[in-house]
């Protein structure tokens, strides 16, 4: 997933980081006021299946030893304008957060 970002920046002699990573599960504009589509994006943000996506991006990224990787938002409740934090509210617990741990935990130190 990473690999051609990677050598690009390596080519340069720069280190491959990410700003404000995360997803960016959201509807379109034309749709912020579509309900039912809303809900759904909102509920998917935080299932098993958005932190399995989260390990495969993660897996890709220890796999080209980027560096950091910054995610966007701890904490702020979802809406139609997107699901930014990670946590929804202080005390959650999710699995796409469970995801970022796993991911912070795994990364080097140094």
């Amino acid at each position: 997933l990473f690999t051609y970002h990677a050598k690009v920046a390596a080519d340069w002699g720069l280190e491959l980081v990410a700003y404000e990573g995360g997803t960016h599960v959201v509807s379109s504009y034309e749709n912020h006021d579509d309900e039912e589509l809303n809900d759904f994006l909102m509920y998917f943000n935080y299932t098993p299946e958005m932190a399995a996506l989260y390990d495969q991006v993660f897996e890709g990224w220890r796999a080209v030893d980027a560096g950091v990787f910054a995610a966007f938002l701890d904490v702020e409740q979802p809406s139609k304008y997107g699901s930014w934090g990670h946590l929804r509210y202080l005390g959650d617990q999710n699995p796409r957060w469970d995801a970022l741990v796993r991911a912070r935990d795994a990364a080097p130190t140094e």
